[in-house]
C-alpha cells in the first residue's frame, strides 16, 4: 500500500489487489471496512484523523485508489510575512486553539483556525493578514507544517 498526502486534510491510498484481498475490503459494509484504513493514513501523514471523512473510491483490476479527505467546518485563513509576527499572536494570549494549524506557502505563513474560535480570529486580525480561502497547497507547492497544535508547538521551539 502506498499513501500520499494530497493537501493539508487529504491523503489518496493505492492500495493493490493482492492487499485489497487480504484486507478482506469487498462487501456490502465496504465503507466501513475502509473507515480505520482511511483514519490510520491520515494519523501516518500527520494530518488529525478524528471528525467526518469523505471518501472516494476507484477501482480497477490494476488496484485500488481511495482518496481521503477529512471534513472540517469552516476554518479561518490568515497570512503572515514574518515568523515573528507568527510568534507575537502567539504570545499574545492565554489557552490558544489546539485546532490551529500551520502552512509554508509562496514566502509566507498561513494560519487555519476553526471558526469557532472567534476571540482568536480578532487577536489575530492585529498581527496577520484576514483571508477569504485557503492558500492552493499541492504535494509539489506548500508544506504542512502543524497539522493541528500549531501555537503550542510554536511556542515550544520559540519559547521567550
Amino acid at each position: 500500500m502506498t499513501i500520499q498526502p494530497i493537501g493539508p486534510s487529504s491523503v489518496v491510498l493505492y492500495i493493490t489487489p493482492g492487499e485489497w484481498r487480504a484486507r478482506e475490503l469487498e462487501g456490502p459494509d465496504r465503507e466501513a471496512r475502509l473507515l480505520p484504513l482511511a483514519r490510520w493514513a491520515l494519523a501516518r501523514t500527520g494530518i488529525a484523523s478524528e471528525g467526518p471523512l469523505e471518501l472516494e473510491l476507484f477501482v480497477s483490476a490494476c488496484g485500488t485508489l481511495l482518496f481521503v479527505r477529512r471534513l472540517a467546518g469552516e476554518r479561518r485563513w490568515f497570512s503572515f510575512t514574518r515568523l515573528e509576527e507568527l510568534l507575537a499572536a502567539a504570545r499574545s494570549a492565554a489557552a490558544p486553539p489546539e485546532g490551529a494549524a500551520l502552512f509554508w506557502l509562496e514566502e509566507r505563513w498561513w494560519l487555519s483556525l476553526p471558526a469557532e474560535e472567534q476571540r482568536w480570529v480578532h487577536i489575530l486580525s492585529e498581527f496577520g493578514q484576514p483571508r477569504r480561502t485557503a492558500p492552493p497547497l499541492s504535494e509539489t507547492h506548500g508544506a504542512v507544517i502543524f497539522p493541528q497544535g500549531a501555537f503550542s508547538r510554536l511556542l515550544a521551539y520559540f519559547s521567550r
